[in-house]
């Protein structure tokens, strides 16, 4: 297979600048497990959401260059860069993205398969275009050509100096850039003495006996006042709300749960109360009650408690049975996006009967 390509010096060395697209990068190229540091899975998950959201939402992707060590696997001859079968490049920089990108597609080609066996014609030509947006669009690459594997670690350790993940659950708690994450940890302190919060973690484990987390506070917290499920928001857009009374109100919207939630709600193998779909859900259904209903915060906030003598919280519960799996007696994929706007409906359907 042969490229064109450019070639220049970069720190005496030199190196192949190229483009390919992503079925074609994979096919020549490998991710060194010798290499230091491990592959930040929380990272490459973090990635392959960001793909997806961006093919979902037609957003402009830009990404920064890859970077490969050649390993003897190009020729170099006339601006033309010659990649040889059978060899492989090793990638010094861009792992987890490039790794988030091949979850990313593999989601699609998941979702594709199902579309087509449940005959869902449409759906099947939205996924086709998304994957094709995903494995067709340039990805530079500059490829060094002489590295000895010295050399390599060398560029690796340069690379990731003092590299560390900051998971979302640390970052909640130093982040003082976005509104909804202060807020958070205002109103969290606020409540602590009532309810227990994860605030290291960003992910629940069934055996854990804290209710939510800093992390998921904030997702509520941004479709709470925004309506914002893909956690883009940083400033507040309704200005015309005091800071005070803002925080006052998202502080009675988590003591609602103490009223509505069965007394072992973080019990999240019996009941749902616990998961972060169900409660981010809670939070969109206020958003639609004020935005859909025009009612005022404090009156859709108090509206929940309605639900207290409507819903069971259990996972077998009427209310969540577009997301109820028989074959585990539980819920499932309560996260995604389109679960909790289902959820919220079912929430909203159900407390405007309730008021009738």
């Amino acid at each position: 297979m042969t490229k064109d390509a450019n070639v220049y010096n970069q720190f005496g060395r030199d190196v192949l600048m190229t483009q390919m697209d992503f079925l074609t990068l994979t096919s020549v190229c490998e991710i060194n497990q010798a290499l230091p540091w491990k592959i930040d899975m929380e990272s490459v998950i973090a990635e392959r959401d960001w793909f997806l959201t961006h093919v979902a939402n037609k957003s402009r992707i830009l990404l920064a260059p890859f970077t490969f060590s050649a390993r003897d696997c190009v020729i170099v001859s006339k601006r033309k860069g010659k990649f040889i079968p059978n060899k492989k490049m090793v990638i010094l920089v861009g792992q987890e993205k490039l790794l988030g990108l091949a979850a990313a597609v593999q989601f699609l080609q998941n979702k594709k398969d199902l579309a087509e066996q449940e005959q869902k014609p449409r759906m099947v030509k939205l996924v086709v275009q998304a994957l094709e947006r995903l494995t067709t669009m340039p990805i530079t690459m500059q490829v060094y050509l002489d590295l000895s594997l010295d050399h390599e670690r060398k560029m690796y350790e340069d690379a990731h100096m003092g590299r560390r993940y900051v998971h979302a659950g640390e970052k909640m708690q130093y982040d003082q850039r976005c509104e909804f994450t202060v807020l958070t940890r205002k109103v969290a302190e606020n409540i602590e003495e009532v309810m227990e919060i994860e605030k290291k973690l960003s992910r629940m484990m069934d055996q854990s006996t804290a209710l939510t987390s800093l992390t998921i506070m904030q997702k509520c917290t941004l479709a709470l006042w925004e309506g914002d499920l893909d956690g883009n928001k940083v400033k507040v857009s309704n200005t015309l709300i005091p800071a005070e009374t803002r925080e006052r109100l998202t502080e009675e919207f988590y003591r609602v749960w103490l009223e509505i939630f069965p007394v072992k709600a973080y019990d999240r193998q019996q009941y749902v109360s616990g998961l972060s779909g169900i409660q981010i859900a809670l939070a969109y259904t206020v958003y639609l009650l004020t935005k859909e209903h025009r009612l005022p915060h404090r009156q859709a906030i108090h509206k929940l408690l309605a639900l207290k003598s409507s819903c069971t919280w259990e996972h077998h519960d009427p209310l969540f049975a577009h997301i109820y799996d028989p074959t585990t007696a539980r819920i499932k994929n309560h996260n995604k996006k389109s679960s909790i706007q289902k959820t919220a409906r079912k929430f909203l359907m159900n407390l405007t009967e309730e008021a009738k």
